[in-house]
């Protein structure tokens, strides 16, 4: 089950991203994109969390976890379409020119921690990047989880 070594590293990179950003209280939330296609399985993931987060200072925290699927993309007749499992051709036209798109990453979204002195939630994310959206930035501001935790077998992006 390699997933427990994932959370090991989900936990490593929590702790470092919090000291980093000076942040202190206990952590209460975590959002994580687990891809559809990332070669974790969610349900042995939290499992794993589960078993590994007491005496660490996630050991009060809740996990949420969005699975996006990845894109079928149609060389042929341009057409894009979400997939739930691997496919060999186009759903629309039957090409087998396609190409797959995302659904494969392993992406720590947000750290929520308790503000030690009032007890209330606040987000404790990285200071955004200069011409990032005020909505919520770019992808560059997400933080992939490091080597060992990844499961696809291509570099993080740049």
């Amino acid at each position: 089950m390699h997933e427990l070594s994932i959370v090991q590293a989900l936990i490593e990179e929590v702790q470092k991203q919090v000291e980093a950003a000076g942040c202190q209280g206990r952590v209460v939330k975590l959002r994580l994109q687990i891809g559809r296609f990332s070669g974790v399985a969610v349900e042995a993931f939290r499992f794993a969390f589960e078993m590994t987060r007491p005496g660490t200072p996630l050991a009060d925290a809740e996990l949420e976890i969005e699975e996006p699927a990845a894109q079928c993309v149609c060389q042929t007749c341009a057409r894009c379409s979400p997939v739930e499992e691997l496919v060999l051709a186009c759903p629309y036209c039957g090409s087998p020119e396609i190409r797959l798109e995302g659904g494969q990453d392993l992406i720590l979204e947000s750290i929520e921690l308790e503000d030690a002195t009032s007890l209330e939630a606040t987000s404790c994310e990285k200071p955004e990047t200069p011409g990032a959206e005020k909505s919520g930035g770019t992808d560059a501001d997400r933080t992939p989880l490091p080597p060992e935790g990844r499961t696809d077998r291509n570099p993080p992006p740049n």
